[in-house]
């Protein structure tokens, strides 16, 4: 941020969705300045707000876990790890170098009048698809500068325009480069930022994909004790889908099940690494960590 940009904080703006559409409008009609390097970030800065203000949930995502039996069927919310290691192509096919590195990103836009983001977990995998053809102007300048300076076709960058890693070095850990500079950006330009971006993604509104079906309205539980939005088993399975999807890591716990809530946190919620994690078991807990099979109700 220049030394002539300040926080948004008029108390209208107040919702973070109001202050990220005052941010897009003023980069909006800000003209690029310096070097080639300089005005390409320019425009990723620009492509981020955007992609907060519109925030689309993906098309609907059939896949059978290999964690259960059951095939599962529903939408994601964006993530820094799907921003970071995307496939954005005319038929989302990743290139060879990717397939064998089991992640990267990549783009090419060049014959597209609309533009979908595949995400894939893992190699193999179902992608997830979001709709990103609102975002087609500036993506296309990026890409077209990028091209033009040969500089690596990613739609995201470090500070010298290369790809995030996707590991630490010597590592099975997710690299949180592009999750920690991206988050700084964000919190240059307004008040209130959550602890993450992917907090940050969860609470602004979402735009849903018209082409996708709409969700089944929710049936009311007739067991006794009332309605419930979800059962713990099912909430410990999702929390260890958004675990697995951060860090890599298969299912484990200890008895208190404290471990994975620690992990939970610090990795997913507060995007830190798993080096430093601190569990705090509860008095009759063994403290060991054990691989566990999950199911859903």
């Amino acid at each position: 941020m220049t030394n002539n940009q300040s926080k948004l904080t008029n108390d209208s703006l107040a919702k973070p969705e109001a202050q990220i559409a005052a941010v897009v409008k003023e980069l909006t009609t800000k003209n690029l300045e310096g070097n080639a390097i300089s005005r390409i970030k320019q425009l990723e800065e620009l492509l981020l707000f955007e992609i907060l203000k519109l925030n689309p949930k993906s098309q609907i995502h059939k896949n059978k876990s290999h964690r259960s039996r059951e095939e599962s069927e529903k939408q994601f919310y964006l993530n820094t790890a799907s921003l970071s290691n995307c496939i954005i192509t005319k038929d989302g096919t990743k290139p060879k170098d990717i397939e064998d590195n089991n992640g990267g990103s990549y783009i090419d836009i060049s014959n597209l009048d609309n533009i979908s983001m595949y995400y894939y977990k893992k190699s193999g995998s179902t992608p997830i698809i979001f709709d990103f053809t609102p975002l087609i102007k500036t993506m296309k300048q990026i890409y077209d500068m990028k091209k033009a300076y040969k500089f690596p076709l990613v739609i995201f960058s470090n500070s010298k325009l290369q790809p995030y890693p996707i590991y630490y070095e010597d590592s099975n850990k997710k690299h949180c480069g592009f999750a920690n500079d991206n988050h700084r950006i964000v919190s240059n330009y307004i008040d209130n930022v959550p602890s993450t971006l992917n907090e940050l993604f969860k609470i602004l509104p979402a735009t849903i994909p018209i082409h996708a079906d709409a969700p089944a309205e929710p049936q009311p539980e007739t067991q006794t004790g009332g309605a419930k939005d979800d059962s713990e088993s099912n909430k410990y399975f999702k929390m260890w889908e958004e675990i697995f999807d951060v860090t890599g890591e298969l299912p484990k716990d200890c008895p208190c099940k404290q471990y994975s809530k620690a992990l939970y946190n610090r990795c997913v919620l507060q995007g830190k690494p798993k080096r430093g994690l601190r569990t705090v078991h509860k008095d009759n807990c063994n403290k060991i960590i054990q691989k566990i099979v999950l199911q859903k109700d």
